[in-house]
């Protein structure tokens, strides 16, 4: 396999001293470069562009911070691969150094087998988040799914949550105009409008869609 030549980037020279130790124990990854803050990352990167494959990148660091320096250097320089290497496992920093185009997101504590993982993946041209990223990233989305869902419930009218509950107990137009003393064309106008304002296509969708709202809330 072919050295893969990487660019150490942490203002904490113990972090890129231990990074070193645990790189060098794979043969084909080379250390050919170390800035201890993002002016000396870009410095080196704009003089070494055709050497560097790999950089992996903190955040948080004096003079230019991870954001920065990844931004760029995806602008100037797009054929190198950014491995964002940070202790921050907020969501907002995962989020923004995604936005920015870094290819992979590790945290600190990975051991040589993620790092070697995420370093060989990113260089495929596959995006790599180590497992803790993933989870958060996951958990993030299922949250907002659970709040979208909820704010759609939430808006409806009482007299579409009328017909709405109506609906889930199989009740058909004509017996829910009945019961709410409406025409049945009223219900199934309400029908059309539930289903454009849920975005669902039909009463089962419908359906499924109010009953999995009401066990997550």
């Amino acid at each position: 396999m072919e050295t893969i030549n990487i660019l150490l980037v942490d203002d904490h020279t113990l972090i890129r001293e231990g990074l070193k130790l645990i790189l060098k124990k794979n043969k084909n990854f080379k250390i050919i470069g170390e800035a201890s803050n993002g002016v000396e990352a870009i410095r080196y990167i704009d003089k070494n562009a055709d050497k560097v494959h790999v950089v992996m990148l903190d955040i948080t660091m004096p003079e230019l911070d991870g954001f920065e320096v990844a931004k760029i250097v995806r602008q100037n320089h797009p054929g190198i691969k950014i491995l964002a290497l940070t202790m921050h496992s907020e969501e907002s920093y995962i989020t923004k150094m995604i936005d920015v185009g870094v290819h992979g997101y590790v945290l600190k504590d990975s051991n040589l087998e993620d790092l070697s993982a995420a370093i060989n993946t990113i260089l495929e041209g596959r995006p790599y988040y180590s497992s803790d990223v993933s989870a958060i990233m996951i958990n993030s989305l299922m949250n907002k799914d659970k709040k979208k869902e909820n704010n759609e419930i939430n808006n409806l009218t009482d007299r579409e949550v009328q017909i709405i509950d109506l609906i889930t107990e199989g009740f058909k137009s004509s017996e829910i105009a009945e019961k709410l003393k409406l025409s049945t064309r009223t219900i199934e106008v309400h029908r059309r409008n539930l289903m454009k304002k849920l975005d669902v296509k039909n009463t089962a969708e419908l359906v499924s869609f109010v009953l999995k709202s009401k066990l997550i809330s």
